[in-house]
């Protein structure tokens, strides 16, 4: 029996012997998109449905420039600089290495206020991203479009029903150009802000600054109906100097160690001299102080054939913190990249040394001390088919032989998935001669290989590590009694959070006012056996507790304090 994810992308039947088992194959497909939804759900309110695995590209082969990823659920979400009659398409993974179109995107037809030529709108949505709020409500999508000829405005939406609506310009005054949005929510003040860079056109306004500007956001006022409130800009990164050469812009802001961290590109971004660097402050809105090895990423280090690598993200991804750029891929370096050229999506692990970021060479795997796999071949047994694991079990290949129609593809137990196992890896070629060549971050412990409507062979170990005699997909959990009302203490700070009302309310109660927020980690029906969090107490260290609901029953929870550390987490 195929996985939901398999049935999501099968291909059309091609046998009319098999009519009766793709209608049962529809009807659980159905079940599965709805499961699906429950899941993005627990998230946040996020419309959309993602569909099929068609078209999947590892980073080195997504076209994403300007790339935001954000996590939503278990999936990763990204968003990228397109044009305007796209209506701004998601795409999705499952582990931020393979990229899938979906059906889903922000508008069903460009704002209104989007410059138009002959009735058509022209230009493009610059530097979009999706977020998901901290403390639970619609998802927001930021970007930057042209408003007329001259001017680029920050632009924002917010999810409402089964698309999003749109907000208008909400940064479009004072002369400039301003592109490249970024959303923070400051864990410690507990507001939002919104970052961009303001961008003055030099040749017409030569005593004019490139930089990045920060503003509050009234996130009550985002979801009204009325104009977006926001407050007084404030300069945080400004008069760029050496290897940032006229500009610094796309901000990224990340909280951590009790300090906030400014990553930010400089340089001209056609070039190879273009590059990411990072300044940090004890205070969101600075001063902030460049760190004396900048650029960390690109900027003529270790670029290669890599030109222009920069626009970052950073983004948690399983156990890695990871900063994305996109980069032009050439032979040559030395001139400026031409325009529409397509720019491709690499990341970097992140670790932190001194209180300062140093990010790994591009796409490394983390460092492991597990033995080497030698390639490992399985076939099917009623196709000629197969699925190869190679590389030290970090690169999969999928040949699909059969030349019938009916398409192969891989399931694969990782390091990181096990027991469970992950699919469907497609071979992308179409039954074409030549293999599909995908690679896995996490080693990969054993391999099946699948064909549609034909079923899957048996899993065969890689010889990476002891892998599960016979990889099941995970059975519907069996019927749980009702939950009852629990608490969980943390062991040096008096605030609780408390779980009622059979698993569907979780109560967070911070009762030290000393201004460390305190916040819960749940694991849910749906996200088992991943953790969500944070999840504050909206009350900000006064009389009271926030009270947050739950449409998937919590079946563990645990209290944290900022600075303080976690309990354990405790089953309801």
């Amino acid at each position: 029996m195929q996985s939901c994810g398999e049935l999501i992308g099968v291909a059309p039947m091609r046998r009319s012997g098999r009519v009766m088992r793709g209608l049962a194959d529809m009807r659980r497909g159905r079940v599965c998109l709805l499961a699906g939804l429950a899941t993005l759900a627990l998230a946040g309110s996020l419309p959309g449905t993602a569909v099929g695995q068609a078209g999947c590209t590892p980073n080195k082969q997504t076209e994403a420039a300007d790339p935001g990823i954000t996590r939503v659920g278990t999936a990763y979400k990204l968003l990228s600089t397109s044009g305007v009659p796209g209506g701004l398409r998601i795409r999705s993974s499952t582990n931020g290495d393979n990229w899938c179109p979906t059906a889903e995107r922000v508008f069903a037809r460009p704002p209104g206020w989007i410059r138009r030529v002959k009735g058509k709108p022209v230009g493009g949505f610059w530097a979009p991203k999706l977020y998901t709020r901290p403390a639970g409500g619609p998802a927001i999508v930021v970007y930057a479009a042209l408003r007329n000829a001259r001017r680029r405005c920050i632009g924002l939406a917010v999810a409402e029903g089964a698309t999003y609506r749109d907000r208008g310009p909400v940064v479009c005054k004072g002369g400039n150009r301003y592109i490249d949005p970024e959303l923070f929510f400051d864990p410690i003040g507990g507001g939002a802000y919104l970052l961009y860079k303001e961008d003055p056109d030099l040749e017409r306004h030569p005593g004019r600054v490139k930089r990045i500007m920060i503003r509050s956001i009234d996130l009550a006022s985002v979801d009204g109906r009325g104009a977006v409130r926001l407050g007084g800009a404030h300069p945080i990164l400004s008069r760029p100097r050496g290897w940032e050469g006229r500009s610094v812009e796309a901000p990224t802001m990340i909280h951590q160690a009790g300090r906030y961290y400014l990553f930010y590109s400089g340089g001209n971004f056609t070039t190879r001299g273009y590059g990411v660097g990072v300044a940090r402050s004890d205070k969101l809105t600075g001063p902030f102080e460049r760190f004396r090895g900048n650029p960390i990423v690109g900027g003529r280090k270790g670029s290669g054939r890599r030109c222009g690598v920069g626009h970052q993200d950073v983004t948690q991804v399983g156990s890695e913190q990871r900063i994305y750029s996109h980069y032009y891929r050439r032979k040559s370096c030395a001139k400026q990249s031409r325009k529409g050229e397509p720019r491709f999506l690499e990341y970097r692990r992140l670790t932190w040394r001194n209180g300062w970021p140093r990010p790994s060479s591009a796409n490394a795997a983390a460092a492991t001390t597990s033995p080497a796999a030698a390639k490992t071949c399985v076939g099917h047994p009623s196709d000629a088919s197969i699925a190869c694991v190679r590389n030290g079990g970090r690169t999969l290949d999928v040949c699909d032989r059969g030349r019938d129609g009916h398409r192969a593809y891989a399931r694969v137990v990782t390091e990181a998935s096990s027991p469970r196992f992950q699919s469907p890896f497609y071979d992308t070629n179409g039954s074409k001669a030549g293999c599909a060549n995908l690679p896995f971050t996490s080693r990969i412990v054993s391999v099946a290989v699948c064909v549609q409507h034909e079923g899957c062979s048996a899993f065969k170990p890689t010889g990476v590590a002891a892998a599960p005699t016979a990889p099941q997909a995970p059975a519907p959990p069996p019927p749980r009694p009702p939950a009852q009302d629990v608490c969980a203490a943390h062991p040096s700070d008096p605030s609780v959070v408390c779980v009622r009302n059979s698993g569907h309310t979780v109560d967070v109660c911070d009762r030290d006012p000393d201004g460390h927020r305190a916040y819960a980690r749940v694991v849910t029906e749906a996200s088992n056996p991943g953790v969500l969090s944070p999840f504050y107490d909206g009350n900000d260290s006064q009389a009271g507790c926030a009270n947050v609901p739950f449409p998937s029953r919590v079946l563990s929870v645990a209290v944290c304090v900022q600075y303080e550390g976690c309990s354990a987490l405790k089953p309801t």
